[in-house]
């Protein structure tokens, strides 16, 4: 557990190699901070060096302080406002390559069988989710989801998203409303092109 600049207690999982590893990389830079991690006092380390797990165990990362001679701890380790930004960006970077993937992977397959996903479009849909208030992993991806297949059928969500937002319904329940407005304009999309 690590405070923050107004004292505010927070679970820092720096183990954890899914953080750790842009961690301690963002975190070379920074003199002060290495001098804290590695516990560093008239040029001496207390941790010679801090080794995470990558690749799924295939590999490993080891992190070494540099220039030990001129560092010197300061203060105990506090997470900074920067730092927790970072954390939150980096969270948000991993978050949207994961619904990347994951989009793929269903959206390639029947019944959608959906190839060449711009992932650009994918990541805006992501960010437009969040100003919208879809603020769960699943209702981000099931906001991209409906998208991704309305953009398919050349359908417009954007007066149906709007509908949505004013409403305060939790955003679990504003993407399975919006899913099925979709599967409805589908549904009409494919019978108008029948008549045709």
């Amino acid at each position: 557990k690590l405070k923050d600049d107004n004292d505010r207690w927070y679970f820092f999982r720096f183990y954890d190699p899914r953080v750790a590893q842009d961690y301690f990389k963002w975190m070379a830079g920074d003199k002060s901070r290495v001098a804290k991690w590695f516990g560093i006092n008239q040029g001496e380390a207390l941790i010679q060096s801090i080794i995470i797990e990558a690749k799924q165990g295939a590999e490993f990362i080891s992190f070494l302080p540099q220039h030990c001679a001129q560092l010197n701890q300061q203060a105990p380790i506090q997470l900074s406002a920067i730092e927790l930004n970072w954390m939150q960006q980096s969270r948000w970077i991993a978050t949207k390559n994961a619904i990347y993937q994951d989009l793929n992977l269903e959206l390639s397959a029947e019944p959608y069988a959906l190839t060449e996903l711009n992932r650009d479009l994918i990541e805006t849909w992501c960010e437009e989710a969040l100003t919208l208030g879809y603020t769960t992993e699943r209702a981000v991806y099931d906001f991209a989801f409906n998208h991704i297949l309305a953009h398919h059928f050349d359908l417009n969500l954007s007066e149906v998203d709007q509908y949505l937002a004013a409403k305060e319904d939790a955003d679990l329940e504003k993407a399975k409303e919006l899913h099925q407005i979709l599967l409805n304009a589908i549904k009409t999309y494919r019978l108008n092109q029948k008549e045709k």
